[in-house]
């Protein structure tokens, strides 16, 4: 109950409450693909008449592409006449599963599987999955500060050219360096915070308008400040590293 996700957290209890008075759960494709909110009473057809449920909440259900309506289990076993296949039970915190698993499996003859042992195995595979995209993530912006090293060097004839110009009217070599290496420390953290609100803004569409659009169900947002830091300091350091090759 206290990690069941919903569009609306605020209002859990409230949520739970209905559902425990005869209400339902719908996930987010049925609630956005059919225009529902919560307090909407829907109509179905189940053996033997029809049966109005009201919406006590909506949750997120990431990849589902169909429509899904939760119920409680003395709602099921009435209404559709199915008894329950499966039964869960919670342990308290700190508890150790084995000893209540042997005795459930040595009494009632049946398969007893720790969740939280099904979870950490997923976790562990999900996270492996995801080294394949900070790889590709650390790949990528070395290849983009490679980039943007040979664009720097690149320029760096006609820079001296003009550098000439001015230091032939006095000005010290070092005062020139430091100016030099002010402008472009100064213009790659520029783009740099020009660039990260762009990205964002490009994300929130794809997330909250395209994904919506063709999926019907919206991923979280989620903003990692420590990694836009990094690239920020990437991007200036690369243009200091430029500077020093100029000079």
């Amino acid at each position: 109950m206290a990690r069941w996700p919903l569009l609306s957290p605020e209002q859990r209890q409230a949520a739970w409450q209905g559902l425990q008075r005869g209400g339902a759960f719908i996930n987010e494709q049925l609630a956005r693909r059919e225009g529902i909110t919560t307090g909407d009473r829907l109509t179905m057809a189940v053996p033997g008449g029809i049966k109005t449920v009201t919406v006590a909440g909506i949750y997120p259900d990431y990849g589902n592409p169909r429509g899904e309506l939760v119920l409680t289990t003395a709602q099921v076993q009435q209404w559709f006449g199915v008894p329950p296949e499966a039964m869960g039970i919670v342990l308290a915190p700190g508890a150790r599963a084995g000893p209540p698993r042997r005795q459930l499996s040595e009494r009632f003859n049946v398969t007893v599987q720790d969740q939280r042992a099904v979870k950490q195995t997923a976790t562990t595979i999900f996270e492996r999955t995801f080294a394949i995209t900070r790889a590709l993530n650390a790949l990528t912006l070395a290849v983009a500060a490679l980039a943007l090293l040979a664009t720097l060097l690149a320029q760096a004839g006609a820079l001296r050219r003009r550098l000439a110009t001015i230091q032939a009217f006095g000005v010290s070599r070092h005062r020139l360096l430091a100016v030099q290496l002010a402008q472009l420390a100064g213009l790659a953290l520029t783009t740099g915070l020009l660039a990260i609100p762009l990205g964002i803004a490009i994300t929130a569409c794809l997330v909250w308008g395209i994904n919506v659009a063709a999926f019907g169900w919206r991923l979280p947002l989620h903003l990692f400040p420590g990694e836009m830091a990094v690239t920020l300091m990437m991007a200036v350091l690369v243009a200091l590293l430029a500077e020093e090759e100029n000079s």
